[in-house]
């Protein structure tokens, strides 16, 4: 056989083998399966599984998350030295590799150091987010009630008793407690306290805390003027503290007896 028939015969059996190469190349390659895109209703093959290889659309196409675009667990069937494209979810549905390209495509043209918006709807959800520190919580009481009675019976308290507010918003006074000390007693707030025997040591305590008035109203060491008085302090504001004491006479002076406490309690109004 002569050499230019050998080579012919040659030619012919490596292009019908490079034929035959390629048709198993192609055959190997096969999708998986195909979907329909929700966009723009043409199907579109794909691969049924990925691998770490497989890129996202953010690193495909080296943009940040889009909103209602997800990656799904299948990828178009383009195979690639880089790994293939996994296929894109718009909300919730599979679409194919050109509807998501138009997608990125808006969100570049649309992306100005903030939130796209949606060329569709015309619409973008912006997030609004709040850093706030804990408001201070700042709240005087007086330091005392001090009360002065005459040898006539006639009663003098503090005029500028108050309770200051200097909190970063309003407060209330919401409940009001008096505990008797030094052998005296409590009596419920009535002129009746007047009349007892000399020496009695018992007394009744009223008191006004901005436009609510408390007063005793039991006998004994104990009792609570009111557990919901709900005294409003705005912000940065004073409320006055007025109050009146009633005693029975008493033989003996006293001097500078600490006869009870005042418990305020304050809290967020």
């Amino acid at each position: 056989m002569g050499l230019k028939n050998l080579l012919r015969r040659a030619s012919g059996l490596i292009t019908a083998f490079a034929l035959l190469a390629s048709m198993m190349v192609v055959a190997g390659a096969a999708p998986d399966g195909s979907q329909t895109c929700s966009i723009c209703g043409n199907r579109f093959a794909y691969g049924a599984y990925y691998y770490d290889g497989d890129m996202t659309y953010q690193q495909y196409y080296s943009v940040n998350d889009i909103d209602d675009l997800t990656n799904g667990g299948i990828v178009y069937f383009s195979r690639g030295s880089g790994g293939s494209l996994r296929a894109a979810r718009y909300k919730g549905e599979y679409i194919c590799q050109s509807c998501l390209e138009a997608k990125i495509a808006d969100y570049k043209a649309n992306y100005r150091e903030g939130t796209s918006v949606d060329s569709a709807t015309g619409a973008a959800s912006v997030p609004v987010t709040v850093t706030r520190e804990a408001a201070t919580f700042s709240v005087t009481v007086p330091t005392t009630l001090p009360i002065s009675v005459d040898a006539d019976g006639n009663v003098t308290t503090a005029t500028d008793a108050a309770i200051i507010n200097s909190s970063g918003a309003p407060v209330a006074v919401t409940k009001v407690e008096l505990a008797s000390l030094s052998d005296w007693t409590l009596a419920a707030y009535s002129r009746d306290i007047l009349n007892l025997p000399v020496d009695t040591k018992q007394f009744g305590l009223q008191m006004n805390i901005g436009n609510k008035t408390v007063a005793t109203s039991n006998r004994g060491t104990s009792d609570v003027l009111s557990d919901s008085l709900n005294a409003r302090i705005a912000k940065g504001q004073n409320c006055a503290v007025t109050y009146n004491a009633l005693f029975p006479a008493q033989t003996a002076a006293v001097s500078d007896t600490q006869i009870a406490n005042v418990v305020f309690t304050v809290g967020w109004a």
